[in-house]
């Protein structure tokens, strides 16, 4: 039913904004509130968020899969225009191999060479190489130095600042649903809260309610 809803929508225009989702959903509540409300035990607690959230899905969905060739285009002519070539790739994959064997290194090479072999690091993942081949032949896609690289030039999102932004936000949400959920992470926070004297959770509670629990 949403992927019929969302064809529809999509033949009317090709790029749909939550605003536009939260319309049709409302519309669609309103025609047919016995089957797309948001009920539970007979009981109404909502109106048309969870359809909206099903379309906006959908349709996110079906824009990653159109996207998923322009990128492979995009990383081809990247490669192209910073001089790449298949051999250079191996070059650079062999030189990461053995400086993944030193006891030392240094981080600024690795993440230049990281970039250098984004494409060729993308194309063996989705080929579904086995994980040991994968840990063999890009042993620092498996380290933070690799990892945070590789995910900056696949999402153009600063992976390590992204993830403590989103504990920040979400830092209360986790304790208190953790505290719901077992008495020991309870005693946790109340030991947690007493010990730091502050009423203001943030993600460095979230961080020490995890070192407590440990």
């Amino acid at each position: 039913m949403i992927s019929i809803i969302v064809k529809e929508m999509m033949k009317a225009c090709a790029s749909l904004s939550r605003r536009a989702s939260t319309e049709i959903a409302r519309r669609l509540v309103a025609m047919y509130p016995n089957s797309r409300q948001d009920v539970i035990e007979g009981d109404v607690v909502g109106q048309y968020h969870s359809l909206v959230k099903q379309i906006q899905a959908r349709i996110e969905n079906g824009e990653r899969s159109s996207s998923a060739m322009i990128q492979k285009c995009k990383k081809e002519d990247q490669m192209t225009q910073m001089n790449e070539t298949s051999e250079s790739q191996q070059e650079n994959q062999k030189q990461m191999k053995i400086l993944s064997e030193q006891t030392s290194f240094v981080p600024e090479e690795v993440k230049n060479l990281m970039k250098c072999t984004s494409y060729s690091q993308r194309k063996a993942v989705n080929k579904g190489a086995d994980l040991q081949i994968l840990i063999e032949e890009w042993p620092f896609l498996f380290q933070e130095i690799g990892m945070t690289v590789h995910f900056e030039e696949l999402t153009v999102v600063p992976l390590k600042q992204t993830f403590l932004t989103c504990l920040e936000k979400k830092a209360k949400r986790l304790e208190t649903t953790c505290a719901d959920k077992s008495k020991r992470v309870l005693e946790a926070v109340v030991k947690l809260r007493m010990h730091r004297g502050q009423l203001e959770r943030s993600s460095e509670d979230v961080k020490d309610l995890m070192l407590l629990l440990s």
